[in-house]
């Protein structure tokens, strides 16, 4: 604490904190531009996502494809070592498909980033109610968010210039 003198009554530091919380303001304007950014973001990572998730579903037919050759193959097969390997061969690639399955498997719903933007920005636009409302935790966040550095603050003069990362 870089408080002078260390005896600050501790309702004292607070109302203070929240008199410099309140004069921390976000322009609207930032915010609706950083939730323009974000929601540009968020359609690309979920149109990579679904691009991904079509890529490996096609893939996965090209193995069944690949899976129904060998079966067919299998009768026919000259010797039992040849049929030996068709096999080995199914089983390689059913396990390539087993793998395939456990690496995407869709969300049947996705988050709601657009309800998270507008609690995310609503706790920006107005960081003193937030901190009001906020447990201990989320207070340490909310200060690391809006302070490059820990505030100074003194009884006589309260909190001096401080450093904004917003």
């Amino acid at each position: 604490c870089q408080a002078s003198p260390k005896n600050i009554a501790p309702d004292k530091l607070e109302a203070d904190y929240i008199q410099l919380l309140e004069q921390v303001k976000v322009d609207p304007a930032v915010i609706e531009a950083a939730r323009q950014i974000v929601m540009s973001v968020w359609k690309q990572e979920v149109d990579a996502a679904h691009a991904r998730i079509l890529a490996q579903a096609n893939e996965r037919k090209e193995l069944e494809r690949r899976i129904k050759e060998y079966v067919d193959l299998v009768p026919s097969a000259p010797s039992a070592t040849v049929r030996t390997r068709y096999e080995a061969k199914i089983d390689e690639l059913d396990a390539e498909i087993q793998t395939l399955k456990k690496t995407v498997q869709p969300t049947e719903k996705a988050p709601d980033v657009d309800e998270a933007l507008s609690l995310t920005f609503r706790f920006l636009g107005s960081p003193a109610q937030a901190w009001i409302r906020s447990d201990t935790s989320t207070k340490l966040l909310l200060h690391k968010m809006i302070f490059e550095q820990n505030p100074v603050y003194s009884v006589a003069s309260g909190f001096g210039s401080v450093k904004l990362t917003l």
